[in-house]
């Protein structure tokens, strides 16, 4: 925790945030690692990370995301808008941020469950532009292990006028300092 303040009385921690910043975590390398098996997904095989980062820029701007939700959620909206969406590498270790306004029960695991797909060459990007299109959950492969994914931020603030700001009122890049 960095700051606190005061809020107001009908403040919603939940439906105020204007942008919310997920990392999920992967260990691409033969052996599992003693120190990082609790906190990533460990992948034996080399992953092609070079299509996963292409992959991972379809999901930026504003998609219908009910491909990627639990199958049975009772959620009826599921447009969201995707800010950041993108991997990183430093030696074995993958790293994928992700930053939207909001997102559906299990989005965030199923989404990097399917750039691994695409990184094992199992699935294109046309295939993943037809599942985002499809809206159908169960063309889609199971969620990654919960235990690579974590809440890296939640951004919150308000206008002039005093109401909370939306992500789409507000560039989140510009004030996202970790």
């Amino acid at each position: 925790m960095r700051e606190v303040h005061p809020a107001a009385p009908n403040f919603d921690p939940r439906r105020h945030a204007w942008l919310r910043i997920y990392e999920y975590r992967i260990l691409n390398q033969p052996t599992r690692s003693v120190f990082d098996y609790r906190y990533t997904w460990h992948i034996r095989e080399p992953l092609d990370v070079t299509a996963m980062a292409a992959a991972a820029r379809q999901f930026i701007g504003e998609h219908d995301f009910a491909a990627f939700r639990t199958q049975g959620t009772p959620v009826r909206a599921t447009v969201r808008r995707i800010y950041l969406s993108q991997w990183s590498v430093d030696g074995s270790r993958l790293s994928y941020r992700i930053e939207g306004s909001s997102f559906l029960r299990h989005m965030v695991r199923t989404l990097v469950a399917t750039m691994v797909q695409i990184g094992r060459h199992r699935l294109g990007l046309a295939e993943l532009q037809a599942l985002l299109r499809s809206g159908t959950r169960a063309q889609a492969p199971a969620a990654a292990p919960a235990s690579g994914l974590f809440l890296i931020g939640v951004r919150y603030g308000l206008n002039p006028g005093g109401g909370y700001e939306r992500a789409s009122s507000r560039t989140p890049w510009g004030s996202c300092a970790d």
